[in-house]
This record gives C-alpha cells, sequence and structure tokens, in this order.
C-alpha cells in the first residue's frame, strides 16, 4: 500500500498476540484489523476514535464478544505490553509464543464497546460457507 510501512512479523508463528507485542507504533492511535473481514467500512475506526478518550484501547463487541482484531488501540497499550516480562519456554528462555489476547488486554485499559454501524462492518470469516452466507446477508 502507497504511504504506508510495511512491518515484517519478526514473531512468526508465534500468533497474534506475540506480533502486537513486537510492535512499536509511530503514531498516537493504531487500528489493528484483521484480514478476514470482507465487508470492513471505515466508519468503524471513526467512531472507535470517537469513544476512545483516556482509554489504551477501544474494541468493538459483536454478539457480546470483543473484537480484537478490529479495534483501536493507543500507543500506550503497546508501551505496557512492552513493559510486561515475556513467560518463559520449558527452556528457561523468554518468548511471547501463544500468548493470548486476553492475557493482553488485561494489562491495559480498555473500552469495549457496541457499535452505532452495522455488525457486518466488523464480522469475520473462517470459512467459505461463512463468506457465503455473509454475503447473503448483504445482498439477498
Amino acid at each position: 500500500v502507497t504511504g504506508r510501512e510495511f512491518l515484517v512479523d519478526e514473531t512468526a508463528g508465534a500468533g497474534p498476540a506475540a506480533a502486537l507485542i513486537a510492535f512499536s507504533p509511530q503514531t498516537d492511535l493504531v487500528f489493528v484489523v484483521a484480514c478476514d473481514i470482507p465487508f470492513f467500512n471505515a466508519e468503524v475506526v471513526g467512531e472507535l476514535r470517537e469513544r476512545i478518550g483516556v482509554h489504551d484501547a477501544a474494541i468493538p463487541l459483536l454478539d457480546a464478544k470483543p473484537q480484537y482484531f478490529c479495534a483501536l488501540y493507543s500507543k500506550s497499550a503497546f508501551e505496557k505490553w512492552q513493559h510486561t516480562p515475556p513467560r518463559e519456554s520449558d527452556r528457561g528462555e523468554p518468548h511471547w509464543r501463544g500468548a493470548s489476547m486476553c492475557e493482553l488486554i488485561a494489562k491495559i485499559e480498555a473500552l469495549e464497546t457496541v457499535l452505532e454501524t452495522d455488525p457486518i462492518h466488523i464480522t469475520g470469516v473462517n470459512t467459505p460457507a461463512e463468506l457465503e452466507d455473509l454475503t447473503r446477508r448483504v445482498r439477498p
């Protein structure tokens, strides 16, 4: 994407939480979005930006479940995560492999919120069947 920085995942295979811990933002706010949200709409970012306030994150809820990978995070969230001691592997080496987003979110002040925008704009899909079902909801 022109005008955007590409960050190589130094933690390949360690999971998305480990990748977020390794990320050092250059801006005050970072929007994190998964690649499996086919009907994403940028209105989501605007709504979350209006709501984040003094929180470290604004995380939309979909069917009462937080959508960590369609959320707005402040630079302070990343700083807090980077100052969290990693786990120890079986060999005593520090690592974040397999860390969960719940672990990370527990270390910051996060606002979980229901958005006014259509929930389809934050709905992810994992299978072709889920995509087909979601597409039918958009285009009956």
